[in-house]
């Protein structure tokens, strides 16, 4: 992935500065600008770590990094359009007819241009959209989640579980206090967050004033009977590890490093555990415990149900293999934009998004309720607050 953000990303110049400098009736110096031009719009992960000292969440103003996302999408929706262009030239059979060369000359020029206007015109566009679309406020979508032997005081839970926060140059107090709001107003019994709250240093600052400290604080007015716990992101590692754990522990927010907890529901148990993200190992040299060896001693309790709080949803398997019964991870965005979401599939052993059944354990990939500053952008995947309803499996088919 790395390697895509910092050489991947040549491709679309490339091939689209070849199209620009073989426009003959244009003045060099125009067509050298031009390409010069889409190679800076490409290299916005370089130009953000040189200049704001940051790749997941740098501090420039909003207004900036914003222009940079607008015309990187644009970018590589207009290079996606020409090079499906260029393969169905490739592909058409040639025209035998006769055609003076000079009016056939003409003809494709004038064609070139009047296409090259429009794929950079609906680039544009795709990419205006898919970027205004990704820092909206997230709606809360409610999932009912059909679980086997739930025990019967667990019938109609609610867990609100959000994810991908990346509190960061994107993110303003409007948008974190609108869900925040809009969490509190289903009522949850247990929120869960996975992973992933926050970008950059928490002395940055943010869009409408403060820092970023402030948007950790402020999630400590979100409200629910059994709390708000949380287990590590990949993104938690990247800067201030311990600065932003005290931050969102100060807010209220209680996070499980490769542990478990017991909670009581009327009569129930719930078995909340949370897996630390791999990068610990990376950046903390400290070992990832394995699922097992979390719910080691808890199976036993009766009248339990047991969830499993995991970043990245490519654990599924041994967490079920453990005696998870239901796992919610986020990582993915739900991949983004449609098409795309194939791509991140491929990188998270197919799951991306949705429900997925894993042995005897239920799996949920959340959408994400932000999105990282180096692509905030959305195309037919909508971020989310999920709310998750436990049912009863067979009373649901019972009834059904």
């Amino acid at each position: 992935m790395i390697i895509f953000f910092f050489f991947g990303l040549f491709i679309p110049p490339v091939w689209l500065g070849l199209h620009i400098w073989r426009l003959k009736n244009w003045p060099r110096v125009l067509r050298a600008l031009c390409i010069l031009g889409l190679f800076v719009c490409s290299q916005m992960y370089t130009i953000d770590i040189a200049l704001f000292g940051s790749l997941a969440g740098p501090e420039m103003p909003r207004w900036l990094l914003l222009g940079q996302a607008v015309a990187l999408v644009s970018l590589i929706v207009t290079f996606l359009l020409v090079a499906a262009f260029d393969l169905l030239s490739f592909m058409r059979p040639k025209s035998q007819r006769l055609v003076d060369p000079k009016r056939r000359e003409f003809l494709q020029g004038a064609c070139k241009m009047t296409l090259g206007l429009s794929f950079t015109g609906v680039g544009l566009c795709i990419g205006g959209s898919a970027v205004a679309k990704g820092i909206q406020d997230p709606q809360v979508f409610e999932r009912p989640v059909l679980l086997g032997n739930l025990p019967a005081g667990l019938e109609g839970f609610k867990l609100v579980q959000l994810s991908d926060l990346h509190l960061a140059t994107l993110t303003t107090k409007t948008w974190l206090q609108h869900l925040v709001a809009h969490v509190n107003a289903v009522q949850p019994d247990l929120i869960c967050i996975t992973g992933d709250l926050a970008d950059g240093l928490p002395t940055f600052s943010v869009a409408d004033g403060g820092t970023r400290a402030d948007l950790a604080k402020a999630l400590g007015a979100l409200q629910a009977p059994l709390g708000v716990w949380a287990c590590t992101g990949n993104h938690e590692y990247y800067s201030d590890y311990l600065g932003w754990m005290q931050l969102f522990t100060s807010a209220g927010i209680r996070f499980l490093h490769d542990k478990a907890e017991v909670l009581e529901w009327q009569g129930a148990k719930i078995v909340l555990a949370g897996r630390n993200d791999k990068q610990a190992q990376h950046y903390l040299q400290a070992p990832c415990a394995k699922a097992a060896d979390i719910l080691h001693g808890f199976q036993r309790e009766s009248q339990s149900m047991s969830i499993m709080l995991d970043h990245r949803p490519e654990r599924a398997q041994e967490n079920a293999a453990a005696g998870c019964r239901l796992q919610l991870s986020g990582h993915t965005h739900g991949g983004q934009c449609l098409g795309m979401d194939r791509l991140v599939a491929l990188a998270n052993k197919g799951w991306v998004r949705g429900f997925y059944q894993v042995g005897d354990m239920t799996l949920y990939v959340n959408n994400g309720a932000g999105l990282w500053s180096g692509f905030p952008a959305r195309f037919g995947v909508p971020a989310e607050i999920a709310l998750l309803k436990f049912c009863d499996k067979d009373s649901a088919k019972a009834k059904a």
